[in-house]
């Protein structure tokens, strides 16, 4: 799954998961892909952030001394 953060002709921002890649361009291509506030079918993909997760394998600065 894959989630894009959208945006209608309009303006409208909204967020949107899909099944993949090609999944996305072909339900834009077939204009199933609609702006839920206006119902607009021209929307196009916006900038998103990455989220990237915490590393597993940061040293903690805490140093235990017995």
């Amino acid at each position: 799954m894959i989630q894009y953060a959208l945006t209608c002709k309009d303006g409208h921002k909204f967020d949107s998961w899909f099944k993949s890649v090609s999944a996305f361009d072909q339900l834009k291509s077939s204009n199933m892909v609609t702006c839920p506030i206006c119902g607009g079918s021209q929307v196009e993909k916006s900038i998103m952030t990455p989220r990237v997760g915490q590393r597993s394998n940061i040293k903690s600065d805490a140093v235990t001394q017995n």
